[in-house]
């Protein structure tokens, strides 16, 4: 039957296409573990002075990458530097390797989110103690008038 046929073929390219796509995740995971390592050791300019696309692919990942864990750091709620980069740490060994690039990467992320949320937590903070000196200077009836106690 045509169609049966043609369904047929469409699921083989699907499956196919998961597979290349497995492939290439897996060999970008290696690739991002090497370049990590290489870097860490302070060889990364040296070995790819000759190879552009090696370099902006590297970088483009790492931007990737940084967006992309800065993004979930902001929904996890560990309070401290280390539990959150080894929340992360742990969460990456799972998928492949992690490099000490890798490490110290998620720990300087973890450390500039913790900086974030305390910058954030000041700013709430000063904006409620100035709201309640503005409250303590209005008298009941301007509270009321206002819609706040």
């Amino acid at each position: 039957m045509p169609c049966h046929d043609q369904w047929l073929e469409e699921d083989d390219r699907r499956r196919d296409l998961k597979e290349l796509n497995n492939r290439i995740d897996e060999l970008s995971q290696n690739l991002c573990y090497l370049c990590g390592q290489v870097e860490y050791i302070g060889e990364f300019e040296d070995l790819t002075c000759n190879n552009d696309r090696l370099r902006k692919w590297w970088k483009d990942h790492q931007n990737s990458d940084t967006r992309r864990v800065k993004k979930e750091m902001r929904q996890i709620e560990e309070r401290t530097p280390k539990k959150l980069a080894n929340y992360f740490i742990k969460k990456a060994k799972e998928v492949h390797p992690v490099s000490k690039f890798h490490i110290e990467w998620f720990f300087d992320l973890a450390k500039e989110e913790v900086a974030r949320r305390q910058r954030e937590h000041e700013k709430r903070d000063k904006k409620e103690t100035l709201r309640q000196q503005v409250l303590s200077r209005l008298s009941d009836e301007e509270k009321e008038i206002l819609g706040v106690k």
